[in-house]
């Protein structure tokens, strides 16, 4: 069968071709260029799976604990290279992952921190920079993940020193079923850190009455949404 292709069709395939060729690169997994998908390391199938999300050109891209099978150092090179990928093109990310280093948190530009099941969520959006702490659905802390650290500490909780903030935090806000004594100590705990964020997190201002018509300001429309789950 003879198929005719027209000169746009060519020139989408040699544009896809390139496209795939600067993740492999980018992503390091050219030297598993020829490799089986099923030879591959965990780490390296993963990229694999960003590279294909990343492919669609999504508008939003949500990872599901990835650094699962990752070393610091591969999730750090992940973590940046999303980022990247966000600020540039003006997307989203959202990435699930096991608290690792306060580092890699700063890495994010907004973050929430589920103490249930210990998630942090990571979007970038433009230059908006914040974070969020919760525990059992009440907000602990909603700012700047660098300075989550000076707030702890000006409300009588400060990350000892050579402790992971990350960890530290999440401990601090999880309930303690270990014994009723402990139970009793983290619900107090965990009732006062609400309690301090409802005195000191800011005011949010009420925006008054819009002037332009409803029909010249569409909602926002979400075209693509790619998903990565493990």
């Amino acid at each position: 069968m003879l198929v005719c292709l027209d000169g746009c069709i060519f020139q989408h395939l040699y544009e896809k071709r390139l496209q795939i060729d600067q993740l492999v690169a980018t992503l390091a997994l050219a030297h598993q260029r020829h490799t089986l998908c099923s030879h591959l390391k965990k780490a390296e199938a993963v990229r694999l799976k960003i590279a294909c999300e990343l492919l669609k050109d999504t508008d939003i891209l949500i990872c599901d604990n990835v650094s699962k099978c990752m070393d610091i150092f591969e999730f750090a090179f992940v973590v940046d290279y999303l980022r990247d990928w966000a600020i540039k093109l003006n997307r989203i990310v959202i990435l699930a992952t096991s608290p690792s280093s306060f580092e890699i948190l700063l890495m994010f530009s907004q973050c929430t921190i589920f103490m249930t099941i210990c998630l942090i969520l990571g979007t970038w959006v433009g230059a908006r920079i914040t974070g969020a702490l919760l525990t059992s659905g009440r907000v602990v802390y909603m700012g700047i993940p660098s300075q989550m650290l000076q707030y702890f500490e000006s409300i009588a909780f400060p990350c000892p020193k050579f402790k992971n903030p990350c960890d530290f935090y999440v401990d601090l806000a999880t309930h303690d079923h270990q014994s009723p004594a402990a139970a009793a100590e983290s619900t107090a705990r965990i009732a006062r850190l609400v309690q301090c964020w409802k005195q000191h997190k800011p005011s949010i201002p009420v925006a008054g009455k819009s002037t332009v018509s409803p029909t010249l300001c569409p909602p926002t429309m979400i075209a693509s949404v790619g998903a990565i789950f493990r």
